[in-house]
Order: structure tokens, then C-alpha cells, then sequence
């Protein structure tokens, strides 16, 4: 059925009473623009996804914020549905809605409209969302290769290399005389 109409049984010249049927429209999600804003740690700027793109690799602890387009009938509620059970309602603002999420691990999600007449969207596509863990630096002292000795100047010589999957902000070394051959350090 595409449009009201008006229905009634009528048998041998009796009729019943008419009844209107009404057409109501469903909403649809027409289109999603996700804004990925990694974590500031990361050193990534934040980023738009191409149009209508809702699986996402992202770094762990960022933040998506999702623009949803919606045609059809008007929209009361629309929400983001998680596999992990997470429900997030959309801020709705004439046909479109927003909301800023962050994700804590992988999951799918699907996003749901609901009509002001409560007619619900057709079932959403399945989106996924991966995050991507923050490793642990690597550090690696190259030089001395094992346990060192001090000359007389208590100096020796350092190589290191530390590797990070984002960035290194700073390294310490931090080390422990386990003998003092040349009497107490100075302070």
C-alpha cells in the first residue's frame, strides 16, 4: 500500500462502516559523516572519514563524533546500539542528528531512527568500530652491552634507541652504583 485509502465490506446491499487506512512513512538514515579525533598523544590531527564510511580503525581513547542525515518521515528519537550494549541517543536537530562517542573497545554498532508517528527505520547496517592499543615504549641500551665500569672521571659511554607506535615525549634513565671504587659520590 503507497497511499491512504478506504475500505468497507458489503454483502447483498449491506455495508459495514468505512474505515481509512493511513500510509505512514518510515524513516531512513540517507547519510553518516564520522569526525575521528584521536588521542592528543597520538600525534594525529583530527579527521573527517569519506561520506557514508562507518567502519573505522582507530586509536584507543578517540573520539568519534558522528553527523547522521535522515529522509522520510519526521524524526522523534534516533539512538547508536552497540554489540557491547552501549545505547547513545542522537541529538536530534530537524533532519539530522549528532553525537560524540568513545568507543572503550572494539565493537559493531548500528544507528536506529524512530518516527514521530513511532514508526521505526527498516534494520540499520552493522558498522564496526576497531581500536587500536597504545603498545608499550621499547627501550634497548646498545652501549654498555652488560655491566659497565666507571673510569677514574666516572663516565661511560651510552647508546639507546627507544621506539614508540605514536611518539616519544621524553626519556629518563635512571641507574643504580652497585660498588664505589673511588669512594663516596660527590652530591
Amino acid at each position: 500500500v503507497q497511499r491512504p485509502l478506504t475500505v468497507w465490506v458489503s454483502q447483498d446491499g449491506v455495508e459495514s462502516a468505512r474505515f481509512g487506512i493511513r500510509v505512514l512513512e518510515r524513516p531512513r538514515l540517507e547519510g553518516l559523516q564520522i569526525r575521528i579525533t584521536p588521542p592528543s598523544y597520538t600525534g594525529i590531527p583530527p579527521f573527517n572519514l569519506p561520506q557514508n564510511i562507518g567502519d573505522v580503525r582507530v586509536p584507543e581513547r578517540s573520539v568519534l563524533s558522528l553527523t547522521v542525515g535522515t529522509a522520510g518521515a519526521p524524526i522523534a528519537q534516533g539512538m547508536l546500539t552497540t554489540t557491547s550494549g552501549d545505547t547513545l541517543p542522537l541529538r536530534l536537530q530537524g533532519a539530522s542528528g549528532t553525537l560524540q562517542w568513545q568507543p572503550e573497545a572494539s565493537t559493531e554498532y548500528s544507528i536506529s531512527l524512530a518516527s514521530t508517528e513511532g514508526v521505526a527505520s527498516p534494520q540499520g547496517v552493522q558498522y564496526a568500530v576497531t581500536t587500536i592499543a597504545d603498545r608499550a615504549p621499547q627501550v634497548e641500551i646498545r652501549r654498555p652491552e652488560q655491566d659497565a665500569s666507571l673510569s677514574e672521571q666516572r663516565t661511560a659511554q651510552l647508546a639507546y634507541r627507544v621506539v614508540d607506535d605514536y611518539a616519544i615525549d621524553r626519556a629518563e634513565l635512571l641507574f643504580h652504583i652497585s660498588e664505589r671504587r673511588f669512594g663516596v659520590p660527590a652530591q
